[in-house]
């Protein structure tokens, strides 16, 4: 099994719950393309993208739970990435 944590952490309530990954999601295998992850605020962080497709990613998936406000992440930024 594999498993992957998100590397940035946001905010002082998400930081004083749960403990950062300390590495990026490696690329894998899904429905015949090779993807990586950016977990939520991840995504707001180029590098993690820029390593994605630096290790043969070629697509980035990314779940999330933005909501109103931050709705602007899924409508911008999680496209450009």
């Amino acid at each position: 099994p594999r498993s992957t944590k998100k590397t940035h952490l946001f905010g002082p309530a998400e930081k004083a719950a749960f403990v950062p990954g300390d590495a990026l999601c490696a690329p894998f295998e899904f429905c015949g393309l090779t993807a990586s992850l950016a977990i939520c605020y991840d995504v707001e962080f180029p590098e993690v993208s820029r390593s994605a497709a630096l290790r043969g990613a070629d697509c980035l998936l990314v779940p999330t739970a933005n909501f109103v406000p931050y709705d602007v992440v899924n409508e911008t930024i999680v496209r450009v990435r």
